[in-house]
């Protein structure tokens, strides 16, 4: 079989890319500090938690999957013959 798996820097996040979120409330990873971000004409923000309202999800993968799905069976007879004869 294969296996996909995420690495770089987007690794962390790849999952809630992939499958979507909840709605949630962010908060600071330090308690006692704030979170900050440039807004939509430039200007700097603050707050002390901000609510997400959720994602749906992009599901490239598993769309990708099964695209490629007919080419991985082809490659995986590919290898066992080669492999196994």
């Amino acid at each position: 079989g294969f296996t996909v798996y995420f690495t770089g820097k987007y690794a962390k996040i790849a999952g809630y890319v992939e499958h979507g979120t909840r709605p949630h409330n962010i908060f600071p990873s330090d308690p006692n500090g704030v979170l900050s971000w440039v807004g939509k004409y430039g200007e700097q923000r603050f707050a002390k938690r901000v609510f997400h309202p959720g994602f749906r999800g992009r599901f490239f993968v598993q769309r990708t999957k099964q695209q490629i799905r007919p080419v991985l069976r082809q490659l995986y007879r590919m290898i066992w013959e080669k492999y196994h004869r």
